[in-house]
């Protein structure tokens, strides 16, 4: 239920979520993808895969609304826990103080408790995000980690650069000349003839590329080599290679 969990960046107070979805919310029911902020660093094609893929999201957290921080009393709790303050990994537990379940809400009982619950001490994991999504992903995607980040961040604008790489047979290709060609996209260019226009969503079709070349792992020539060409740059368009 969301009054009882944490978000690591709270969509309602940066206007994410619509009114319903606030409803929702308060009914204890997950916010949808348009309200969780949902960001990829890059799209892949078909047949094309991707290392290193960058998403941001919302995302439940083990520390409820109402924990609070340890006072350096035996009994008595602190300020309430911001979430700076929150673990950055899922093996740091943090020691804060939380109220109990209320099991007769839980149980939807109408009595209410005549005196309020007591804070208790409790030392808390954030929730192992990658063990979680692992098991319900197919083995060809694994998450690999997670960091907590502003809620300025995005996946696909906050990236200062990315890198392709182009793996193909060596046959009888002239490599040298590849390269010689690849340096004449090096900087700024207008890319409009190489990609899908999308004039809809895309109105810069300029991009920088700050890096290029064309290598053989092999040194003995062979039809059947391996080689690779490897594009660093700020972004790119859809469908150019």
């Amino acid at each position: 239920a969301i009054e009882k969990t944490r978000l690591l960046v709270s969509p309602e107070e940066n206007g994410m979520l619509t009114e319903s979805e606030i409803e929702e919310a308060k009914e204890g029911q997950m916010p949808k993808r348009t309200g969780s902020k949902y960001s990829r660093c890059g799209r892949t094609d078909k047949g094309v895969h991707a290392n290193g893929q960058v998403v941001a999201l919302y995302l439940k957290s083990a520390f409820p609304m109402s924990a609070r921080t340890d006072a350096g009393s035996d009994d008595e709790p602190g300020d309430v826990l911001q979430e700076e303050s929150l673990p950055k990994n899922s093996l740091d537990g943090l020691e804060c103080f939380v109220l109990p379940r209320n099991k007769n809400k839980k149980q939807g009982k109408g009595a209410a408790a005549t005196t309020p619950p007591k804070y208790q001490r409790k030392t808390i994991n954030e929730y192992d995000y990658c063990k979680i999504l692992n098991n319900v992903l197919p083995p060809s995607i694994r998450m690999l980690g997670w960091c907590p980040v502003t809620s300025e961040f995005s996946a696909r604008f906050s990236c200062s650069q990315r890198t392709y790489r182009y793996f193909f047979p060596r046959r009888n290709l002239n490599l040298a000349l590849m390269a010689k060609g690849l340096d004449y996209m090096m900087g700024r260019r207008d890319f409009r003839n190489f990609c899908k226009m999308n004039c809809e969503q895309v109105s810069n079709f300029e991009r920088v590329l700050v890096s290029g070349k064309v290598v053989s792992p092999q040194l003995a020539y062979c039809v059947s080599s391996k080689c690779m060409r490897t594009v660093e740059g700020s972004s790119f368009l859809a469908d150019y290679s």
